[in-house]
């Protein structure tokens, strides 16, 4: 199970019945917010794609190994699993799975990273940022 910092955060609800999560009160940067766990999965990748990207943005990509995409995966989801994607983060990715605070984060700001900067594999859509070319 994914560990999450209570403390700090909670979750709310976006729209299209998406969650994310937001600070619950002012957090120092540095500080550690989750930790991501599941089971590894091996995917295959093919022309820099997953063959099968039905759960792709609910995979943790921890290593690329040639033609074969090594992922955590888990069943339930909650807390940190649902940080969303920022061209402008608050949120970092240490040795991939451990998730600190980038800068100090205020009291109901939303938790964001960049996963384009984090993922090896893109997920292929278009970004929401202001930059046209940006695609996650």
């Amino acid at each position: 199970m994914t560990y999450t910092n209570w403390n700090l955060v909670e979750e709310i609800d976006l729209s299209a019945g998406e969650k994310g999560i937001v600070a619950k009160s002012i957090i120092a940067e540095g500080t550690l917010l989750g930790v991501y766990d599941g089971e590894i999965q091996v995917f295959d990748v093919e022309n820099n794609q997953l063959i099968n990207n039905r759960e792709h943005k609910y995979i943790v990509q921890v290593a690329l190994i040639e033609s074969k995409l090594l992922g955590l995966v888990t069943e339930t989801r909650s807390g940190v699993d649902y940080i969303i994607h920022s061209c402008t983060p608050n949120v970092v990715p240490v040795d991939r799975i451990v998730l600190k605070a980038a800068r100090r984060i205020e009291k109901g700001e939303t938790l964001t990273m960049d996963y384009t900067k984090w993922d090896f594999i893109p997920e292929g859509i278009r970004c929401w940022c202001a930059d046209a070319k940006c695609v996650l």
